[in-house]
């Protein structure tokens, strides 16, 4: 039973056999704490570029529409004349009721001249019922 109490921790002498020791992990705090500096360096830097690059982008637009804005005053400046107001022209509904009217029963008067030659143009001709149609014969033999 010695060597089965042996493999299954019973048996034996406890003293004798101790706990493998652990391994260490190697202190890379130092390191670590290098690298996060360095990224932080990073970091700082591309956040100052892009600043830069936005106040750049900023102080161009502002110019930009400062120079609009003076070249709108000049041409202002230049063509101080208003355009003349509109005003519909005055219009004589007298002589305007009268050229209606006249259109009107023109138009009245060709439709009904459309409506009558369409009704009164039925093609037909005389059906002559009284006379048996020729049925016999043939054109192929002559009869």
């Amino acid at each position: 039973m010695g060597f089965i109490g042996d493999i299954f921790g019973k048996g034996g002498s406890s003293s004798s056999q101790q706990a493998p020791p652990m391994p260490s992990m190697p202190d890379n705090s130092g390191e670590i704490a290098g690298m996060m500096g360095m990224m932080q360096e990073m970091m700082g830097g591309i956040m100052e570029g892009m600043q830069n690059s936005m106040m750049q982008a900023m102080q161009q637009q502002e110019a930009m529409q400062n120079s609009m804005q003076e070249n709108m005053l000049l041409n202002m400046s230049a063509n101080m004349e208003l355009p003349e107001i509109y005003r519909n022209p005055e219009i004589d509904w007298t002589g305007k009721q009268e050229q209606l009217s006249k259109k009107a029963s023109a138009d009245y008067n060709r439709t009904q001249i459309l409506r009558k030659s369409r009704l009164d143009t039925v093609l037909t001709s005389p059906l002559l019922d009284e006379e048996e149609p020729n049925v016999g014969g043939s054109v192929l033999s002559g009869d």
